[in-house]
């Protein structure tokens, strides 16, 4: 299993920082497929036909930030990735998990609760 803060995460959050761009809305999708999670990524490897979703956004630590993501399936597939987004469509991929597949079906749901962690 890996999980990348992505070069593009980097950027972004120089941007936030800054006051260059204002603080995106963080959406979760899931995927299919694809070599696995690097620091170049763009874009989820095969990204699933269900829609994103929004993010809710909590703080467990005073180093860490979590964003929690509930997806439902709607068919049958098998789950080996995970990205935060900072939109709904398009947008750029901040961060990207990948890991051994989770099998789903129809209405099963998945809760992704990626921590980011500031050291």
């Amino acid at each position: 299993m890996a999980d990348v803060f992505t070069q593009s995460g980097e950027e972004i959050l120089t941007d936030i920082l800054d006051g260059t761009i204002a603080l995106p809305t963080w959406h979760g999708q899931w995927g299919t497929g694809g070599a696995g999670a690097v620091k170049g990524n763009t874009a989820l490897g095969v990204a699933g036909p269900e829609a994103r979703v929004v993010c809710v956004m909590s703080q467990p630590t005073t180093d860490t930030n979590r964003f929690l993501s509930t997806i439902t399936a709607t068919g049958t597939r098998a789950v080996i990735e995970f990205g935060l987004f900072t939109a709904l469509s398009a947008g750029t991929l901040i961060a990207r998990s990948d890991f051994t597949a989770i099998n789903v079906v129809v209405n099963d749901r998945i809760e992704f609760t990626p921590d980011m962690l500031h050291s």
